[in-house]
């Protein structure tokens, strides 16, 4: 089994976003996968709960990260296991090491503000002090304005950076409600983009896209 922990220190960097649309496109290229909500806001898990019975399955797991006390162990017949992180992540330092300790691969997202970019960078020096393998994600971006540019400039100096750029659109918050990933609708902008990530990040922990 693979572990991929969605991580940040930062609030609103779009960690449940990513995971839960990671997640689709995982198990809609026919890969087994579960996923693992450990943030008190169970933000992941109240999507989980509005999936569609006819939906690609995806197994749930909550257990919050205060009350995790070892290192979670492998899932029977379970390829992928997505983590989503709650934000001040270093309240619970044990904890999050035991996350850290099974991660095959960390992202961690962050917006192209400068505050965000500083945050995560600290934050990128931690995941990297454990020899993890890790990446940051641009998330949130608007096409054609600087910042992004600025971001990827000063992102690449402190870590990996995924080559494609996930946009702020609508249309991504709006699967919330319905319990899917933006791959699972028709006439979607940005299914590319979490497609193209995906790519990324089965490469990243099979060597295959």
């Amino acid at each position: 089994m693979k572990t991929l922990v969605v991580y940040s220190p930062k609030g609103g960097t779009g960690k449940t976003t990513i995971a839960r649309n990671i997640a689709v496109a995982a198990a809609l290229s026919g890969r087994s996968v579960a996923t693992l909500d450990t943030d008190p806001q169970g933000t992941l898990s109240s999507w989980w709960g509005k999936r569609p019975d006819d939906a690609i399955p995806i197994q749930h797991f909550r257990v919050l990260l205060k009350d995790i006390t070892s290192s979670p162990e492998p899932i029977d017949g379970v390829d992928l296991l997505v983590v989503d992180t709650p934000t001040a992540v270093e309240a619970f330092p044990q904890q999050t090491e035991y996350l850290l300790s099974i991660a095959s691969l960390v992202l961690t997202p962050t917006s192209a503000t400068g505050e965000d970019v500083e945050s995560v960078s600290s934050a990128m020096q931690h995941i990297r002090s454990h020899r993890r393998s890790a990446a940051f994600v641009l998330n949130r971006i608007k096409p054609r304005v600087k910042e992004s540019a600025s971001a990827r400039r000063a992102l690449a100096g402190k870590g990996e950076v995924a080559p494609i750029d996930l946009p702020d659109l609508a249309e991504v918050y709006r699967t919330f409600s319905l319990g899917l990933g933006v791959q699972e609708l028709s006439d979607t902008r940005c299914a590319e983009d979490f497609n193209a990530l995906w790519a990324y990040v089965s490469d990243k922990l099979w060597g295959v896209s």
